[in-house]
């Protein structure tokens, strides 16, 4: 009885080696990929402020006032601007309209669907 105590006791210690030894190396995997990850991150962010960089040389004043004046444009006067102004359209008191523009309410009045 002793002897298959002992046995036992062996075994579930050699299973629990074991999940240590697998428990181990995961956690060293896990880790090696959090690292890599970590590197990547800081790679994106180094690209990142090189790119905002980069853009905001691109998008300064002095710079597009240098290339302007190389294609030879120059700044509209007043008199020289034409506005447009887009107007909402009024409701319809009417009600709504058909697809081709006349209320509905006529529409039906007026003989139905057909429209020359």
């Amino acid at each position: 009885m002793k002897i298959g105590r002992f046995w036992a006791l062996m075994i579930l210690a050699g299973l629990f080696a074991l999940g240590m030894a697998w428990e181990a190396s995961r956690f060293a995997d896990l880790s090696a990929k959090a690292r890599a990850f970590e590197a990547e991150q800081s790679d994106w962010i180094a690209r990142n402020r090189k790119l905002e960089a980069e853009i905001a040389v691109l998008s300064s004043r002095e710079r597009t006032q240098a290339m302007a004046n190389r294609l030879g444009l120059k700044k509209a006067l007043p008199e020289e601007r034409l506005r447009v102004q887009v107007l909402q359209p009024k409701q319809n008191v009417a009600g709504p309209l058909d697809t081709s523009g006349i209320p509905m309410s006529s529409a039906k009045a007026s003989g139905g669907d057909t429209h020359d």
